[in-house]
């Protein structure tokens, strides 16, 4: 039925302002190793959709708790390997479902 969504509005990817301030909020409370900042991130990520950032954000945090020392009550600090093993899980889930 015409009318009600007719007319397409494209809503672009985030610059890089949003991208940072969407990688610290989904990242939470969780730390990043020394040397790693949310910049760093936005550097690497640039181009994914909101929505495939906090997928390869929460996989990130999947992959430290993989590391996780048992009885520890803390996700330890994400690294640049859980952030690589986080893409490339992430593109090929995508791909997959293509």
């Amino acid at each position: 039925r015409g009318g009600r969504l007719s007319e397409k509005v494209h809503i672009g990817l985030p610059g890089d302002a949003g991208y940072l301030l969407l990688i610290r909020r989904y990242m939470g409370p969780i730390p990043l190793v020394d040397g790693l900042s949310a910049a760093d991130l936005v550097m690497c990520l640039r181009g994914a959709s909101p929505a495939d950032l906090q997928a390869i954000v929460d996989t990130a945090k999947r992959m430290a708790m993989k590391r996780m020392e048992p009885g520890a009550e803390q996700l330890p600090a994400l690294t640049h390997a859980d952030f690589e093993q986080a893409v490339k899980r992430c593109r090929a889930r995508s791909v997959a479902a293509d």
